[in-house]
């Protein structure tokens, strides 16, 4: 993961507690922002944010019109985005 990619999706939502509101309301009942501070100062920066609230993080910042893909946020776990050649140009 790329910290700024998190902290992107913090901007795009204007907060982190809107972050975590937006997660709670997509299922992940416990989530509050205190989980979205510890993410973005943990000491395994790689392994944040947990893999399951990637898509879930997609979603919220999709809605917001600026959307920060799963793969941007964990790559390790998804991949490279397959809408993005090898080039790093996008395709249509």
């Amino acid at each position: 993961m790329c910290k700024n990619n998190l902290i992107a999706a913090v901007e795009v939502m204007g907060s982190q507690t809107a972050l975590a509101e937006a997660l709670r309301a997509d299922g992940h009942h416990h989530i509050k922002q205190q989980h979205i501070f510890n993410w973005l100062t943990s000491k395994r920066p790689e392994l944040m944010p947990p893999a399951e609230f990637c898509r879930s993080i997609e979603a919220a910042t999709r809605a917001k019109g600026m959307p920060i893909s799963r793969y941007e946020l964990r790559p390790d776990v998804f991949g490279a985005d397959p809408k993005v050649s090898s080039s790093g140009v996008a395709s249509a």
